[in-house]
C-alpha cells in the first residue's frame, strides 16, 4: 500500500541517499551514489523490490 509523502525522511551523506519511513523501513536507497540503481524499491514497486 502506498504511503504519503509526508511519512518519509530522507537521510543523506551526500553521496547516497535513503527514503526512511515512519515505521522504521527503508523504502528506497541508493547506493553507493546518487546515480546508481535503488537496491531498495518498495517506494516505487511491489513488496518483492525489498524494503
Amino acid at each position: 500500500m502506498s504511503r504519503p509523502i509526508e511519512d518519509y525522511a530522507l537521510l543523506s551523506n551526500g553521496e547516497s541517499a535513503a527514503l526512511l519511513c515512519r515505521d522504521g523501513s527503508i523504502d528506497w536507497l541508493c547506493w553507493p551514489r546518487f546515480d546508481d540503481d535503488a537496491c531498495f524499491a518498495a517506494l516505487l514497486g511491489t513488496p518483492d523490490n525489498g524494503h
